[in-house]
């Protein structure tokens, strides 16, 4: 490659600051295609996530998800959670706001996770000590293994 008389360490510079300049030039390009994305302020992403929230919290209560709780019960239930209570990671008092589940019965359970590994079907929790079909009856539309 002749290039205006430059020896061949310079034609080498020259061509290695030109695609410096055209890297330069499509990292500045994507910089401004991704400036143009709206970001949101910490209270649009609040008031989002507050919607997503309440949207939940009504589709719960319109499909009666904790039927054998009283209002107040429900009240703190939504409080505590947007979903179901995730059986394989759920602490004691998550644990604890199921019904028929107290302290030592949470404790039970995880004990249970401990030795044998994660829940495999919400059926198995039955396998736990104390908990049988009643109990389970009582909490199966309150449980998830996801």
């Amino acid at each position: 490659m002749i290039m205006l008389g430059f020896s061949k360490q310079e034609q080498r510079l020259l061509l290695f600051l030109l695609f410096a300049f055209l890297v330069g030039l499509v990292a500045k390009q994507i910089k401004n295609q991704q400036d143009k994305k709206p970001k949101l302020s910490w209270e649009e992403r609040y008031s989002a996530f507050y919607q997503t929230f309440t949207e939940k919290s009504r589709a719960q209560e319109k499909a009666n998800v904790f039927p054998e709780t009283t209002a107040g019960q429900k009240s703190d239930l939504k409080k505590a959670l947007i979903g179901r209570i995730n059986i394989n990671a759920a602490t004691g008092e998550q644990l604890q706001i199921l019904p028929r589940i107290g302290p030592s019965m949470s404790q039970r359970i995880i004990q249970y996770r401990r030795e044998h590994g994660p829940f495999t079907s919400i059926d198995a929790i039955k396998k736990v000590k104390g908990i049988g079909d009643k109990t389970f009856e009582k909490i199966k539309s309150q449980i998830t293994i996801d």
